[in-house]
């Protein structure tokens, strides 16, 4: 079996093009990664030196007539991301029947028009462009609604998506379940306490909050926190910086851009401890319900405990190795017991559970549908 994968969109989900290479690896099946050369570099390193693969500098609808070539022998598409190049997407759902589409937004995807002006600013909606975004969203709403209809395999990252979609929407298609990331490193147990804490992410003030996680910096000095993302040059990332500043809180550490992965490891493998203050309800998506975020995989591949806000639902399978809070008299316990403990039991337990989210189970579940669908596939014909 082939399998033909495309990520023409954005850098940040090129992980996804790893997971398949891999997912056909496990399951003895041929791989063909499609495209551009900036996601490509990400994880260049971790691909097989043999796969096939067609890299564009930078996609655009001349270069169709190479994707398609690149693509008309498989037997199954896989779509990682579909936010822009409609175009060429509708012409590659009808030009082939047996496409995956990955969705990361359950609620754009089966209600996008309908929470549209929920995020337009009243002061855009009295001018002329506003005219204009409608007419874009409609005909993005329209597509969406075709390119479902061509779709035989709905692909999402969690069980909680999954079950959100089949309970509210009538959809017309199967919906299997990758995780976004199905890296799972090798754990040492070790009761050391690092004292090093990580917030993992872009320093992101719309769908993240730092309020309290500054304030335990402040009452608990003895712990290192990094914000393990980029921090900007916007007004709010210079007032963060301006207050760390002036408030002499110096183990919160920062980063002015963006990190290496081998930074990024060296960080990770340094703490024990992850932390989000995660702003739920952003834009017509809730955060673990509707769509994932990805402080959950990260805490399954490096086996480290997630402090996060109770509104928050996790992936499934690591609900129980989740310390969940309510107020700051909460996450102050919780630090307090950090701080004796290193949470040890915490981390036995994601060695555990993450098994339900791990590359053979994933693959196995994967080719038990694929292997039946293309088999009825070959009897109808």
């Amino acid at each position: 079996m082939k399998i033909s994968v495309v990520e023409l969109t954005t850098k940040n989900h090129s992980v996804m093009l790893l997971n398949w290479s891999n997912l056909c690896k496990e399951n003895g099946w041929e791989c063909n990664i499609i495209t551009t050369k900036e996601c490509y570099d990400i994880v260049r390193d971790d691909l097989p030196p043999l796969l096939s693969k067609t890299i564009f500098d930078r996609y655009s609808l001349k270069n169709f007539i190479k994707l398609w070539k690149s693509i008309k022998d498989s037997d199954f598409v896989v779509y990682n991301t579909v936010q822009s190049n409609f175009t060429t997407y509708l012409l590659m759902f009808f030009l082939n029947k047996n496409n995956l589409l990955t969705i990361h937004n359950s609620n754009s995807w089966f209600e996008g028009f309908l929470f549209f002006n929920e995020y337009i600013g009243e002061e855009e909606k009295q001018s002329f462009r506003y005219f204009f975004l409608l007419l874009r969203r409609c005909g993005v709403k329209f597509i969406r609604k075709v390119l479902l209809s061509r779709t035989k395999y709905l692909i999402v990252n969690s069980l909680n998506m999954k079950e959100y979609i089949e309970s509210r929407f009538d959809s017309k298609c199967d919906i299997l379940v990758i995780p976004f990331s199905l890296k799972q490193r090798v754990i040492k147990n070790t009761n050391e306490v690092k004292k090093t804490v990580v917030y993992p992410g872009g320093v992101d003030f719309l769908r993240k909050s730092y309020d309290s996680i500054i304030r335990v910096a402040s009452d608990f000095p003895e712990l290192d926190i990094h914000f393990l993302g980029r921090l900007g040059n916007d007004d709010e990332s210079n007032k963060l910086r301006a207050f760390l500043k002036s408030n002499d809180i110096s183990n919160v550490y920062t980063y002015d851009s963006y990190l290496s992965q081998e930074e990024f490891d060296r960080v990770m493998l340094s703490s024990d401890l992850l932390f989000s203050d995660i702003n739920v309800q952003y834009r017509n998506e809730v955060y673990g319900l509707t769509k994932d975020s990805g402080v959950s995989y990260l805490m399954a591949e490096y086996g480290i405990p997630l402090v996060v806000n109770s509104d928050f639902n996790n992936v499934s399978c690591l609900n129980d190795s989740t310390i969940y809070y309510h107020s700051y008299e909460d996450l102050c316990l919780i630090f307090n017991r950090y701080l004796s403990s290193s949470y040890i039991d915490y981390k036995k337990e994601i060695v555990s559970s993450r098994v339900a989210i791990s590359l053979p189970l994933i693959a196995k579940n994967i080719r038990d549908c694929l292997e039946k669908s293309e088999s009825v596939y070959e009897v109808s014909s």
